[in-house]
């Protein structure tokens, strides 16, 4: 088999695990965090860390800023992520899925 007859495969194959990738990548996202009461927050990329923090102070307690100061670890009341999507969050996900969640002692 030559290279040109193994291309429309290869690009088959490249297409099926992306599609996978993604599909996985999306329910791992998707999972509701373990802890209601704690979680982290993903805020529109525009948003300054000032913005943020005056989205989420009167919400619950900040304990991690993500690299990006629009992704943050909140606790906060068991309503905290419906506060959070009322004050502006795009995503609501498991801290532990970012590397910036609470270990077991939650």
């Amino acid at each position: 088999m030559s290279l040109k007859s193994l291309r429309p495969c290869l690009e088959v194959l490249a297409g099926a695990a992306t599609i996978l990738v993604t599909a996985a990548l999306s329910l791992i996202a998707a999972a509701p965090p373990a802890h209601a009461y704690a979680v982290a927050a993903v805020f529109p990329p525009w948003w300054s860390a000032g913005e943020v923090r005056l989205a989420v102070d009167p919400i619950g307690a900040t304990s991690a800023i993500g690299r990006t100061p629009t992704i943050v670890t909140v606790y906060g009341g068991l309503d905290l992520q419906q506060r959070l999507r009322n004050a502006g969050a795009w995503f609501i996900l498991d801290p532990r899925l970012l590397a910036c969640g609470p270990g077991s002692e939650i």
